[in-house]
């Protein structure tokens, strides 16, 4: 599964930025190969434990193909990393092998010595299996023709004994294509269903040399709406991202003229500023919207000139290589508002997806360290929000991922799945919090008591999931990070404060309380029983749930008190014993 990096939004205008230094570069691998580097932040985990890579720790990674076409990279620890997918390979096929320190070499050394060691004694052992295997087989065949030949049977008998046979291979048969079909739709869910990020299908063969009815100059190609500089001599693909808008940002342009030399630099200090972030380690990327390529039909080789002109220009001037992405397509404010949103249009985040995935080598974006600088910030004097919007996508933290309207805990460390679960909703339950009050650290336990009692079921054999609605996420457009920090800040602060491991689900769609009374009620918000059938159907081991044992814990119970009856509906409608938070703190 992939997911949407972070980017921060920076003031073009401000003369005191200054991005931070980062350090030296490992070009990803090729396709089917492996890479070894330090991991530069603790945000990335690993593939095979899910557990996360703290900084600086040696990680390894498999770069392969997706079924979409691109290479995608997958890290782990080194003591969780497939050896077997590469028997009897050298370390020193490994791309970034030679930076490693020599004791992280001697490591690898020994451990590919021991995995081919280990392959072999394996060789043996199946081998000698076989052959035990095959003797039984003669000596099982030998004593079917002895019974054959000592105890005749009539001809009907033996043919109800085939029938009787062939009835039991169909069941069994029968039973694994079942089997295989409920593994195939679990995998299904975990995989395909559960997104962080939009998936760009490309291929060579969707590369154009025009856009449209209009000629492109040498290097530029066409893919969908997206016109972009094929490769500048020089450009490195990074983990390290200063990403760039142009018009109002780096160069001053003017909507009445065109033409390629209609522009000037915005600061005279942006050359040396681009040189030092190349020198840095950093790729520079420009991501910018020229929608007069598609609106002026008539005269479009008139706008691509303009546009690519101005931009190879600015590479001249700035003497330094840049990676260049340019949307041409219509967006609200266009003719075209019966269609949808061009998706490469800023502040869509299709061209940034469109660089990540098919144009950086596969190499995984350091979230911490890359940017965006864009003039478009929402201000008074600004024509528009585009840039800030751009920056401003949803991330989630480490172990959390989204399937559908649902965010959850993907997997907390010593979760046991269970027959008995013991299911809390969180706000005015488990955790005093407050509407009006955002952030990580704005939440404290409802009672003294909790962590005891967690953990004593825990220590009993319940499984502890908490199944809590977040409308704001989806109700903050313009703030949704916010809101999705908030909460699942709190979720972590808390889980590590009770000492005790959790699953977690958060519904943020809206209800009939919201304003969009037209649409039907979010399935997964509670009172509807979505969030707990995802986690029963898929989520659970395919472990039958005692609904005798099981019970679920929730402070909106109706009570004339309560700002709703979300929660005891909600386990009515599952058929759970209910509780309020006072009948659990009293026991």
């Amino acid at each position: 599964m992939l997911r949407i990096p972070q980017r921060v939004a920076v003031n073009a205008r401000d003369p005191n930025f200054r991005p931070l230094n980062g350090k030296p570069l490992l070009q990803m691998a090729r396709r089917d190969s492996m890479m070894a580097e330090y991991a530069k932040s603790g945000r990335s985990s690993c593939k095979a434990c899910s557990k996360a890579i703290e900084a600086k720790a040696l990680r390894l990674a498999l770069v392969s193909k997706s079924k979409d076409g691109y290479d995608v990279v997958k890290w782990h620890h080194l003591r969780c990393f497939p050896l077997h997918s590469h028997s009897h390979s050298s370390p020193h096929a490994i791309k970034g092998f030679s930076s490693l320190k020599s004791s992280d070499q001697e490591a690898l050394k020994k451990l590919f010595a021991e995995n081919d060691k280990s392959e072999e004694m394996e060789d043996v052992q199946n081998e000698l299996q076989e052959t035990e295997e095959c003797d039984s087989k003669k000596e099982k065949v030998n004593k079917a023709t002895e019974d054959v030949q000592n105890e005749p049977q009539e001809t009907e008998e033996r043919d109800s004994k085939k029938r009787k046979v062939n009835k039991e291979t169909e069941g069994v048969q029968t039973e694994l294509q079942e089997t295989e079909e409920h593994d195939s739709k679990r995998k299904e869910l975990c995989t395909s269903d559960v997104k962080a990020m939009v998936n760009i299908k490309f291929s060579v063969s969707d590369v154009k040399s025009m856009y449209k009815d209009a000629n492109l100059l040498p290097k530029w190609k066409a893919f969908q709406t997206v016109i972009f500089l094929e490769r500048d001599d020089g450009l490195h693909d990074s983990s390290k991202i200063a990403a760039f808008d142009f018009d109002g940002c780096l160069a001053k342009t003017a909507l009445n003229r065109v033409g390629a030399d209609a522009w000037s630099l915005m600061y005279s200090s942006i050359p040396d500023k681009l040189q030092r972030l190349y020198n840095d380690g950093y790729k520079l990327v420009i991501f910018t919207n020229e929608s007069n390529i598609e609106r002026w039909k008539n005269k479009r080789q008139v706008a691509v000139d303009s546009k690519i002109g101005r931009l190879n220009n600015f590479i001249e001037k700035v003497k330094v290589p840049v990676q260049v992405f340019i949307a041409c397509g219509l967006g609200k404010s266009g003719k075209a508002v019966k269609k949808e949103d061009d998706p490469f249009r800023k502040p869509k985040p299709g061209m940034w997806h469109l660089m990540e995935q098919h144009f950086n080598s596969a190499i995984a974006i350091d979230m911490d360290q890359s940017f965006y600088v864009g003039d478009a910030a929402g201000r008074e004097s600004d024509h528009s929000d585009a840039d800030i919007k751009f920056a401003e996508d949803a991330t989630l933290l480490p172990k959390w991922k989204a399937f559908q309207t649902v965010i959850f805990l993907e997997r907390d460390d010593g979760l046991h799945d269970s027959s008995k679960i013991a299911a809390f909703d969180f706000d005015g339950c488990l955790a005093k919090t407050a509407v009006n009050i955002v952030g990580a650290d704005a939440w404290s336990l409802m009672y003294s008591s909790i962590p005891d009692k967690l953990q004593r079921l825990y220590n009993d054999g319940y499984k502890l999931v908490i199944f809590t609605n977040e409308s704001n996420i989806e109700r903050w457009k313009n703030k949704r990070q916010v809101a999705v920090d908030s909460k699942i800040g709190r979720l972590n602060n808390f889980i590590e404060k009770v000492k005790v491991p959790v699953q977690v689900f958060i519904a943020c769609g809206l209800g009939k309380s919201s304003k969009a009374d037209n649409k039907e009620d979010d399935p997964f918000r509670k009172p509807k029983p979505g969030m707990w059938h995802l986690m029963e159907q898929h989520f659970n081991s395919g472990i039958a749930i005692d609904m005798d044992q099981s019970f679920y814990v929730g402070d909106a119970a109706g009570r004339e008190s309560d700002h709703s009856d979300a929660d005891i509906k909600f386990a009515e409608a599952i058929g759970l014993k209910f509780y309020v938070p006072e009948d659990i703190s009293n026991q």
